[in-house]
């Protein structure tokens, strides 16, 4: 046994959930930055969940593969479910590589700012999907 199976399985053991992101697939700029993320240390231990399929993995419970679309969650090894900047945040947490970050972006005094830079980012994200008639690029 190993990778990903071995990762899931000493979550298991400790207690902990197998962290998940939920991302849309069918946006290039979201499939870039998932696809920096995934290349990082730490990352296996992760599932990676492209919703803009409509045949994709299960879905949590209370969240629609719409909602999943329209903002980034993660439901962390904790799982409590994050989205937006909090989303972010929680995965930098997961990744050995990235915590310093999460640890500075999750204070009170950040998170204000990097939602707002989010909600700014999901304007761009909107404004600049081309004449394509993919819904899932929200």
């Amino acid at each position: 046994m190993g990778g990903k199976l071995t990762s899931v399985l000493e979550n298991a053991k400790r207690g902990k959930a197998q962290p998940r992101v939920f991302f849309d697939g069918a946006c290039p700029i979201c499939s870039r930055e998932i696809a920096f993320y995934r290349g990082r240390r730490g990352a296996e231990r992760i599932d990676w969940v492209d919703v803009s399929s409509p045949v994709s993995a299960e879905l949590p419970p209370g969240l629609d593969r719409s909602t999943l679309l329209a903002r980034f969650h993660v439901i962390g090894s904790n799982g409590c479910v994050r989205e937006g900047a909090e989303a972010f945040v929680a995965l930098w947490s997961e990744l050995p590589g990235f915590r310093w970050m999460a640890g500075i972006a999750g204070t009170r005094l950040m998170m204000p700012f990097l939602e707002r830079l989010y909600l700014i980012f999901l304007k761009f994200r909107r404004d600049h999907r081309g004449k394509s008639n993919h819904l899932d690029c929200l």
